[in-house]
């Protein structure tokens, strides 16, 4: 799939899902589990692929240290939440190297997904 723009650069939603391969990414889904693991790609339904991911479920009654999974793809349809790791955080951001993600955030990455599968934006 080529995904250079007229003029032979990629667009800005390309370039910013590139920035996230291999990084650590937070995933909470539906029913409050949490998956960290490193982000290795999405198809075009927009799940999302992680690799050497870790499974935590957060309860009174859960196991607190979490499982190792491995290889998981999690449906887009469950995601209700997902973290990267912010290299150099701004000085309007507090001093957690972790992007917390609001649904404005959500909906960014969700609109950058689409933009680099569809090239489109979702509405």
């Amino acid at each position: 799939m080529d995904t250079s723009t007229a003029n032979g650069q990629q667009p800005a939603s390309i370039v910013a899902l590139r920035r996230l391969l291999k990084q650590v990414l937070r995933v909470t889904v539906l029913d409050g589990r949490i998956f960290l693991g490193t982000f290795v790609g999405t198809d075009k339904p927009l799940n999302i692929l992680l690799a050497n991911a870790e499974e935590y479920r957060i309860g009174p009654s859960e196991n607190p240290n979490g499982r190792y999974v491995g290889q998981v793809m999690i449906p887009w349809r469950l995601v209700v939440a997902a973290e990267a790791p912010h290299a150099e955080p701004s000085p309007a951001q507090d001093s957690d190297p972790v992007l917390k993600s609001s649904e404005s955030d959500f909906s960014a990455l969700r609109d950058t997904l689409a933009n680099w599968l569809y090239g489109m934006t979702v509405i």
